[in-house]
């Protein structure tokens, strides 16, 4: 193609070297706006075309390949391989220095076609994790970790092959010379080795999937997994900021995943309340003839009466005397919340139910709910706990019981004042 181009530069009077140089650079610009037009037409054309016939076949895999830009990446071929099979017409006989850019071109469009090759292969395995994902069983077992350790291997291999073409070497040579060079890679790509083994141990062991809530104090992280990478596991806190924790940290410092708590449909209510001492004493008659028309407390303490009295009557003591059996107030309340919490609605029967007390403290005596809900939503859980607590403050003055306060608190002095008095009726209580 040149010497007919040099041959009417020369007869327009340019010397023949000059007339061999501007050839070259004419072919060099028709080489370029050749590309740019195929470029153009293949962007413009076929992968619209491409994209109009994956969108309307109905196919949602097909609708895929658009949104990764496979489409678009593997028109990139169409450009460079016009400029690697046109380059040796570049080449002049007459000029040495045209083998040359022909060489160095095509060079240049193989380092291209490399890239090209890895960019695609990296738009296919994002395809692939895409369809992967839409499987039932995807958030438990996700494979994207795995799919950028063979991004990572793609990338050493383009890049050898690179180096490679450049060098104008065999991959083979430079891969064998690369032995020598483990312990260089092993430190480059330390965190990458370290995270693709975690990842594999925290999917072996089904230690955390996408949407499980975890903590992990020492990063602040207390959310939803969001992501799992090769290198990172990515939290979203429940104010809505992100934490991106290393892979391998979650093994060495441990995570509490509360998957088993939602899986297992109940949620537990561990909390206490405090009753102030001075108000715990022992019944007197006429407080259980109050007490008794509770419909939860009326078997329980017709029975315990009936009981004491025959406990008391064996021993000949009075029960009003202190050897004798006696009810307590603070021992009926937690009979009462404990047949209180067995007929709820919302609370599993099936599971752990306590009302117990704990030591002593100085705040007064701690009095523990343990029980579970049966239902994991927060919402919900944070609804039935207020619902639960509101009765139990609002029963206990039917028992002459107050919550402690701190003493500085003047209505806590009134009660103290109160509790001080050694006949205090459940009518007084109640304000009548």
């Amino acid at each position: 193609m040149l010497i007919p181009i040099t041959d009417v530069l020369h007869h327009l009077g340019l010397q023949s070297q000059w007339a061999a140089v501007l050839s070259i650079v004419i072919v060099a610009l028709g080489i370029a706006a050749l590309s740019w037009l195929s470029n153009y037409i293949a962007k413009r054309y076929l992968v619209i075309l491409l994209k109009h016939l994956s969108e309307s076949s109905g196919i949602d895999h097909l609708r895929l390949l658009s949104t990764h830009q496979v489409f678009n990446r593997a028109a990139n071929f169409v450009p460079i391989v016009v400029i690697y099979y046109l380059a040796p017409m570049m080449i002049v006989d007459s000029l040495f220095f045209s083998q040359q850019l022909a060489a160095i071109v095509q060079m240049a469009a193989k380092v291209f076609m490399i890239l090209i090759v890895y960019w695609l292969v990296c738009a296919l395995l994002n395809y692939a994790n895409s369809i992967y994902n839409t499987l039932t069983f995807a958030h438990e077992r996700p494979i994207k970790s795995y799919l950028q350790v063979a991004k990572l291997i793609l990338f050493l291999f383009a890049a050898i092959l690179i180096i490679s073409t450049v060098m104008q070497q065999s991959a083979l040579g430079l891969l064998t010379g690369l032995g020598a060079m483990t312990a260089i890679i092993s430190l480059i790509f330390k965190d990458s080795i370290l995270g693709f083994v975690a990842s594999v141990q925290l999917a072996s062991y089904d230690m955390v999937r996408l949407g499980d809530w975890i903590e992990v104090p020492k990063y602040g992280a207390d959310g939803d997994v969001v992501d799992i990478s090769l290198n990172t596991v990515k939290v979203q806190n429940w104010d809505k900021t992100i934490v991106t924790i290393p892979s391998y940290a979650l093994l060495i410092e441990g995570v509490k995943n509360w998957r088993g708590m939602q899986d297992s449909g109940g949620r537990r209510i561990k909390r206490c309340f405090y009753i102030d001492m001075h108000t715990v004493r022992f019944c007197t008659d006429n407080d259980l003839q109050q007490l008794q028309n509770i419909e939860l407390l009326t078997d329980y303490i017709q029975h315990k009466r009936q009981e004491i009295t025959e406990y008391n009557a064996k021993r000949r003591v009075d029960q009003n005397e202190i050897n004798g059996k006696r009810l307590t107030n603070v021992g009926l309340l937690r009979h009462y919340l404990v047949t209180y919490l067995h007929q709820h609605p919302e609370i599993r029967q099936d599971y752990t139910l306590l009302v117990r007390q704990l030591n002593l403290t100085e705040h007064g005596l701690p009095i523990e709910i343990y029980v579970f809900t049966k239902t994991t939503n927060w919402n919900e859980y944070e609804r039935i706990q207020c619902d639960i607590f509101d009765h139990i403050l609002a029963i206990m003055p039917y028992f002459d019981l107050c919550v402690f306060q701190d003493i500085t608190d003047q209505h806590n002095l009134v009660h103290l004042e109160k509790s001080q008095q050694p006949a205090i009726t459940l009518k007084r209580a109640h304000g009548q």
